[in-house]
């Protein structure tokens, strides 16, 4: 096992070919790395923050990257042969916890907002088997979250969930189902309440208040 602090993650590689890739001028603030397998990387954008970021690689062969202008606050746990890609322009309010197993992966995709208190996660943590055939119930499975996502807060994304570009996740929502694009869904377990829909970054609390301007 080998945790990494910031000041050694630039140029890193060991002799077990765990390989962190990190440009000059990003912010680590009270962030790690652990690895406890061999074969694995990590590429951090330019621009960007991690902040109470602590990343664990269980095992083997697995995948960390986040890209340019991020910030993210938080946990993520890796299995084998698993990944968590970050797009660019990310950022969250507050602490997310992302794991994956079992050869499955997250993907986030660029210009999503994230509130705090977040859970992704593409497996339930131990298997459940039927007691009469002793056949897997709970298979792990993968996680894709599009473009401009925006979610409130303590929402749960569990395994095998896709959501499309330009949604809304509702406060303590937890998402068990596909969202397709453009929609908001709220609740537990989450559900579509309207469709046709956009959002914008700018705050309400801002004078004059914020104007849409329909897409051409």
């Amino acid at each position: 096992m080998k945790t990494v602090q910031p000041d050694d993650f630039k140029d890193y590689i060991d002799d077990d070919n765990n390989e962190i890739i990190v440009h000059d001028d990003v912010n680590l603030n009270n962030a790690k790395i652990t690895f406890y397998g061999k074969n694995n990387t990590v590429i951090i954008g330019k621009n960007t923050r991690l902040e109470r970021f602590h990343l664990i690689f269980h095992n083997d062969n697995s995948h960390f990257r986040i890209g340019e202008g991020s910030r993210f606050i938080g946990n993520i746990i890796l299995g084998s042969d698993c990944s968590t890609r970050i797009g660019d322009n990310f950022d969250c309010a507050g602490v997310i916890y992302i794991t994956a197993a079992e050869k499955t992966s997250v993907s986030i995709g660029n210009n999503c907002r994230f509130n705090a208190d977040i859970q992704i996660r593409t497996h339930d943590t131990h298997p459940i088997f039927d007691l009469n055939t002793h056949k897997r119930l709970n298979k792990s499975k993968s996680i894709h979250i599009g473009n401009e996502v925006w979610f409130g807060n303590s929402v749960n994304v569990l395994k095998g969930v896709w959501i499309g570009n330009n949604c809304v996740v509702g406060l303590h929502s937890t998402v068990t189902k596909d969202i397709h694009d453009n929609c908001i869904a709220v609740g537990s377990p989450a559900e579509i309440k309207r469709e046709n829909i956009v959002w914008t970054m700018a705050g309400l609390t801002k004078t004059p208040f914020p104007t849409y301007k329909p897409m051409k």
